[in-house]
């Protein structure tokens, strides 16, 4: 068995701290659809592409994604744009007035 003098093990803990992170060599489906869900949203919603045409661009990068899909990203999209919706619209509080009326004693 070999032995490691201390200072060998603080050099090689120092060369882990400063190795550089690598990407991953491949990302999974759902996760990639996270990453593109934005631009996918933004072909739809302001360049006027049809969840069929997104998905006809998307195979043709060799990105195979079902219809159902976009549409659930399309879907979400419209569900968060709702919500936002109604926190940025004012709620109307209705005041009732209440008449008070003073009542003389003699």
């Amino acid at each position: 068995m070999k032995h490691y003098t201390p200072e060998k093990v603080i050099e090689i803990g120092n060369a882990i701290d400063a190795a550089p992170s690598l990407q991953p060599k491949q990302i999974p489906v759902e996760k990639a659809l996270q990453k593109l869900a934005k631009k996918i949203r933004a072909l739809h919603f302001t360049k006027n592409y049809s969840p069929k045409e997104i998905a006809l661009l998307l195979q043709t990068h060799e990105f195979k994604i079902s219809l159902a899909a976009i549409k659930n990203i399309l879907k979400s999209e419209s569900a968060e744009q709702k919500d936002s919706a109604k926190e940025i619209t004012p709620k109307v509080v209705r005041k009732t007035t209440v008449k008070s009326y003073e009542i003389n004693q003699n």
